[in-house]
């Protein structure tokens, strides 16, 4: 599974997530709430790009870039 962190290109889940009191905490011991409320939004896997296109995160959503 693939989170965005406030709106950045999408990645999997860190070991650890930085809670907004300062502690750490193990992403396997959260719930989905706990993991939202820190910023965290589970994004689509990201779609099959044909050749001569490239993949990106835009405004939330990816978007396919043809190339020039």
């Amino acid at each position: 599974m693939l989170y965005s962190f406030k709106g950045n290109y999408p990645d999997k889940l860190p070991n650890y997530i930085m809670l907004d009191d300062g502690t750490q905490t193990c992403c396997c011991c959260m719930t989905d709430y706990e993991i939202m409320r820190a910023g965290y939004t589970l994004v689509p896997e990201p779609p099959v790009v044909e050749d001569g296109h490239t993949l990106d995160w835009v405004n939330n959503n990816w978007t396919i870039i043809k190339n020039s």
